[in-house]
């Protein structure tokens, strides 16, 4: 119990600094760099030459992408709002805005791809776990990963009746890890479509790929996005 309870102190001390570092960034990039527009939130983005690219999109690629933008384009998410209900600092109806949010794609890449293994990193308040799960041919699971279990999840969307069908699993761990990525490096082969959704600290991104560059994806055509 006592291992249990440190362990759980320094989860939490851990996640404290890495919202306290975001919100310093956060401020110190508005004095700095003071945005011209006026919105709910924003972030800086970099446009880079493509003509010296070291890697250009396939052609499946971008069919599989138009493909998933017209799916996107007619699909509902309304049901899902639902589950939001007051409990994040967004509106309410933010999941069904596309353009702008991903929600809409994911489900349109689930209904052009149909796969059977889906592997999310980041469950977070599982709101993308719930639209790639509504979208699943009767054969196909999501396993969703994260360090927090969905339960202890401040402002969680997921339910208990959610895993109920067995489609759903979470499984606690971090894949930047390398131990605990190569004890799940078979699941990741295996999938048909690898979602990342996870911290964008610029350190774990990094220690994710440097793993994801060690395993050989064996199907051909899938997605990793």
């Amino acid at each position: 119990m006592f291992t249990v309870q440190t362990a759980n102190w320094v989860l939490g001390q851990v996640q404290d600094f890495g919202r306290l570092r975001q919100r310093l960034y956060n401020a110190l990039q508005r004095r700095l760099l003071p945005s011209p527009v006026k919105a709910r939130h924003g972030n800086y983005s970099m446009v880079y030459s493509e003509d010296d690219s070291v890697s250009r999109p396939s052609q499946r690629l971008l069919e599989l992408g138009i493909e998933s933008a017209r799916c996107a384009s007619t699909i509902d998410l309304s049901d899902l709002v639902g589950r939001i209900r007051g409990r994040l600092r967004l509106p309410d109806n933010f999941m069904n805005l596309w353009p702008g949010e991903h929600y809409r794609l994911l489900a349109g890449l689930v209904q052009v791809m149909r796969p059977k293994r889906v592997i999310e990193i980041g469950t977070a308040e599982g709101l993308s776990a719930l639209t790639l799960l509504k979208y699943l041919p009767e054969d196909g699971s999501v396993v969703t990963f994260d360090i927090v279990p969905w339960r202890e999840y401040p402002g969680t969307c997921l339910e208990e009746s959610d895993f109920a069908s067995g489609h759903l699993h979470q499984q606690l761990g971090d894949l930047a890890d390398r131990e605990v990525f190569m004890r799940h490096q078979r699941q990741l082969i295996e999938a048909d479509i690898v979602f990342v959704d996870a911290p964008k600290d610029g350190i774990f991104d990094e220690r994710l790929i440097a793993n994801l560059q060690t395993i050989q994806f064996e199907k051909i055509g899938r997605a990793h996005v």
